[in-house]
């Protein structure tokens, strides 16, 4: 089992995960709201049944095991709903309620104070970067350096031909530009 642990919050079925298990991190906690999801996600991964989520990711600040447990972990990746922030959803709204789902998890950031974290999702999420800026600094402060970056699926084997805005965030001491830089000069294009 790798040392290097992760939480993953609207973790779905567990894609982000896989791909981060792959990559040499080990899963110790998940969300996810959706119960066939998280089903699929459990029968997926092997990690015990208690380290799962069913729920609200608001109620994961008062989680006192989780907050405390897990206390300066590694990394805590999300992959917030997308739909309001998607140009190909025609119908979105400028004030879709799931736009601001992001700030629950920087609420969880602001407790869990891991040691680097990940935000993943559509393209039309870099729109709101500015307001993601100031939500990044109202909920942690300056103690986290970050960068965004557009990433292409099909350049690291994934079979569809779509980009996603990717924010690499640490408290460290990396810069999280050199982050970007390794994975664009070592990704395999397929």
């Amino acid at each position: 089992k790798s040392k290097l642990k992760f939480i993953d919050t609207f973790a779905g079925c567990g894609g982000l995960s896989l791909g981060l298990k792959n990559a040499g991190f080990h899963p110790v906690y998940v969300n996810e709201i959706e119960p066939k999801y998280l089903e699929t996600y459990y029968f997926n991964h092997d990690l015990k049944l208690d380290n799962y989520y069913c729920g609200d990711i608001k109620n994961l600040v008062t989680n006192k095991q989780l907050t405390t447990k897990y206390k300066n972990i590694d990394l805590i990746v999300d992959g917030p709903p997308c739909q309001g922030f998607s140009t190909a959803n025609r119908q979105r709204l400028i004030d879709d309620p799931r736009n601001h789902l992001y700030r629950d998890y920087l609420n969880v950031l602001s407790i869990i104070r891991p040691k680097f974290f990940l935000i993943e999702n559509v393209i039309g999420m870099a729109k709101r970067l500015d307001d993601i800026k100031e939500d990044i600094s109202t909920y942690l402060g300056d103690d986290y350096k970050f960068a965004t970056d557009f990433l292409s699926a099909p350049d690291f084997g994934v079979p569809q031909k779509r980009k996603r805005f990717i924010l690499i965030a640490n408290r460290v001491g990396v810069n999280p530009s050199d982050i970007f830089s390794t994975i664009s000069h070592s990704h395999k294009t397929y």
